[in-house]
């Protein structure tokens, strides 16, 4: 079996079986497809393939788990892609010198020239970013960013470490360099529209992509499924297994993770605060009296029949409402908090705006300065700006925080959210990890919440990512 490679796929050329061995290796059932009609009606077996059998490629992100399960097959490789002589080596950045996982990571990705760098929150991703740019340049290459508040830090940061003036593509304004930034957004709409953008795109090098774990969505495949770049790198702290649907897609156009770097080996070097956990152990079963009940009539009221599955979503989101968002006794709990931590600069984080408008009420009720921002606030520029500063200590936000926004007053946290994502989770305590002067360490407090099914188990969720990261923990 030979495989031909190309910057975006590879072909494979082999007997029918050896067609087959591959099909299976890159084929992954979905869980979720019991759900679909089409499965229910026999139109669809449930399996999502990234073989083209008909084609005989797959996309490049795949050759190196095709290598690795063939080993013992007889495999050669013709690689059609053209890299330059590169020393592998750290560069030498302006402002900042790189850590000695910062170095090891831009050489991993000069030798590998494509993969994943599973990289936690605090760990200064964007040193590594500016690293493989400085080592690559001129080559010509694209960042991707999707939010607007990392679009700007991106630019500044790699600017400043690099002294490359960087380019931009955003929806009002295009200036592209050999090193630009663009939002994915607006670079699709304007491939094939705008012929500066397109050029540049089809000459590209190099494709950074922050925050990969989002790289599965229809928007990211058909930009980087077209993308002739051979250097292809993504960031995330948290990626997906490979068997696992979200794992795969994360992986198709960019390769497997090639480093990890993880929040213990950071504290245990001192780059990081030390986390102290306190979980408070709350029965909410006085507060989700009867939600079973009040369910069914709502769904009665709303509508003439409903599924059971219906029934047990209208019941999570009610226990989420009145266990989390509305608990009295669960949101006290922010203004015993921040008194205890007065004059320390506390993040709390909330999922919905109600949540967040309720607890900014009880903190300021109390006499606590704070702000609540969402991504509809006015003044979340300003209010984060001030808390940035240390001139406001009391800050509430929605998921706005959790991506690439570097805060780093930070001292406590408080997750009054009551959600179980792993990667919300540790973007999250990322955010109070940054290296504090002085006392070296960050309060962290969480719930585990009783009363529902639900709330429990997610609350355990979280306990478990907390103690699998090695943070200490105390219950109280």
């Amino acid at each position: 079996m030979n495989i031909e490679i190309r910057e975006n796929y590879c072909r494979v050329l082999g007997r029918k079986d050896e067609l087959d061995w591959v099909a299976d290796l890159l084929t992954i059932d979905i869980p979720e497809a019991k759900y679909t009609r089409i499965y229910r009606q026999g139109r669809w077996d449930g399996r999502k393939r990234y073989f083209n059998k008909v084609s005989r490629t797959f996309a490049i992100g795949f050759l190196s788990k095709v290598l690795q399960a063939g080993y013992s097959k007889h495999i050669t490789v013709d690689d059609m892609r053209k890299f330059p002589d590169i020393e592998l080596s750290a560069p030498e950045l302006k402002t900042i010198e790189l850590r000695d996982y910062q170095k090891e990571a831009v050489i991993e990705c000069l030798k590998q020239k494509t993969g994943l760098i599973e990289a936690a929150t605090n760990s200064g991703k964007t040193a590594i970013f500016a690293g493989v740019v400085k080592k690559l340049y001129p080559l010509k290459t694209l960042i991707l960013i999707h939010r607007d508040e990392i679009f700007w830090q991106i630019i500044e940061m790699v600017e400043k470490y690099t002294g490359i003036k960087v380019g931009i593509i955003k929806a009002q304004e295009i200036n592209i360099k050999p090193v630009t930034v663009a939002m994915i957004t607006t670079i699709v709409n304007r491939i094939g529209v705008v012929d500066e953008v397109t050029d540049f795109f089809d000459d590209v090098q190099c494709i950074i992509i922050d925050e990969v774990h989002r790289a599965g969505s229809a928007t990211y495949e058909s930009l980087l499924s077209a993308c002739k770049a051979p250097f292809r790198f993504g960031f995330s702290g948290t990626i997906k297994p490979y068997d696992t649907p979200a794992g795969m897609q994360t992986r198709q156009w960019l390769g497997d993770v090639i480093l990890k770097i993880s929040n213990s080996e950071m504290i245990e070097q001192g780059v990081s605060a030390v986390p102290k956990v306190h979980i408070y152990e709350l029965d909410s079963k006085r507060q989700l009296d009867g939600v079973f009940n009040i369910a069914k009539e709502q769904l009665t009221v709303e509508q003439d029949d409903y599924t059971n599955g219906e029934l047990m979503k209208r019941v999570y989101k009610l226990s989420m409402q009145m266990g989390i968002t509305e608990n009295t006794e669960r949101n006290e709990k922010a203004i015993e908090i921040a008194k205890k931590h007065l004059g320390q600069s506390l993040l709390i984080i909330v999922d919905l705006i109600q949540h967040g408008q309720i607890v900014e009420k009880l903190l300021n009720e109390a006499g606590i300065n704070a702000v609540f921002i969402s991504g509809q606030s006015v003044v979340r520029k300003s209010a984060l700006d001030l808390f940035k500063k240390s001139e406001l200590k009391v800050l509430i936000s929605t998921t706005i925080l959790d991506e690439g926004i570097d805060v780093a007053v930070i001292q406590v946290l408080l997750f009054l959210a009551g959600k179980k994502s792993k990667r919300q989770l540790l973007q999250r305590v990322g955010r109070g990890l940054r290296k504090k002067a002085g006392e070296n360490e960050v309060h962290i407090y969480d719930f585990l919440d009783f009363g529902s099914r639900y709330l429990v188990r997610h609350s355990k969720e979280r306990i478990s990512i907390y103690k699998a990261e090695g943070f200490e923990i105390d219950f109280i």
